[in-house]
């Protein structure tokens, strides 16, 4: 199987960054015992044996939930890579040829030795930066996403009453930055070649933030493991991981908005 495409996968992913990357988590709007608690609660694999595991597709939804801690999650998926294509549909190109890379591995007979093994797949989609890592894709997967989970959170309360509900977002889109001027995409820039602009502080972004603030979470988990500025001056570090309180009111205390002609993938 594909790495991400299991609940259980992304879980643990996240548990294994929690081991060691405490000081790459955020927590919004501030630290508090409680936060750090839910945190934890989450994100330690000893407390995790508390929560039962719902993601199978004939179960009751949300994905996870736990009796002992009287809160309920559910796992959800965003990129910067989906867009409808020729017949209305959704269509992901990286997606397309991570499949095709699994299925080559799968009739090669590679796979048959390693039975148990995840696998962790990049699909190149030789696509140009701009066509392959899209600000304005990224946007819409996110708000798709966080919409259509919301509209389930009366299911799940009937599930679970009185459970807190937490929404885990696994971001898989890139780091992105605000160009000084506006971006003309047909001159593709190569490597090595310098560029200024803001970078996209994601976690205080006006647009991502209206998405889920004041909408019935209590909790949301932003994981986002390939924001990276690898080539930046001054050295920049994006939390790879935060955490929001959405009880505290108002929510969001500031944010940020960025021209969406100007936003462009790092990844060049």
């Amino acid at each position: 199987m594909i790495f991400g495409e299991n609940e259980a996968d992304i879980i643990e992913h996240l548990q294994l960054f929690y081991l060691t990357g405490l000081q790459r988590i955020a927590l919004l709007p501030t630290p508090t015992p409680e936060l750090e608690s839910i945190l934890d609660q989450v994100c330690n694999q000893e407390k995790w044996t508390n929560w039962i595991d719902s993601s199978g597709k004939s179960d009751p939804p949300p994905d996870f939930y736990s009796d002992e801690y009287k809160i309920m999650m559910d796992v959800m998926r965003v990129n910067d890579h989906e867009h409808k294509g020729k017949k209305g549909k959704l269509y992901n190109p990286s997606m397309t040829r991570e499949r095709q890379m699994y299925n080559e591995l799968e009739e090669a007979g590679m796979l048959k030795q390693l039975p148990n093994a995840k696998v962790y797949l990049n699909g190149d989609t030789q696509l140009p930066t701009h066509e392959d890592h899209n600000y304005d894709l990224y946007l819409k997967c996110f708000r798709r996403v966080i919409a259509k989970h919301i509209n389930s959170i009366p299911i799940y309360k009937e599930n679970h009453p009185g459970y807190k509900v937490i929404f885990l977002v696994f971001d898989e889109s890139s780091a992105y930055f605000e160009e000084e001027q506006a971006i003309d995409h047909k001159k593709q820039l190569h490597k090595g070649s310098g560029m200024s602009g803001r970078p996209h502080f994601f976690f205080v972004d006006d647009d991502f933030l209206s998405a889920f603030a004041d909408k019935g979470i209590d909790y949301l988990f932003w994981y986002t493991p390939y924001k990276l500025f690898k080539h930046i001056t001054p050295p920049l570090e994006l939390p790879t991981l935060c955490v929001y309180d959405l009880s505290v009111k108002p929510f969001p205390h500031q944010t940020y908005e960025y021209d969406n002609s100007r936003m462009s993938s790092v990844e060049i």
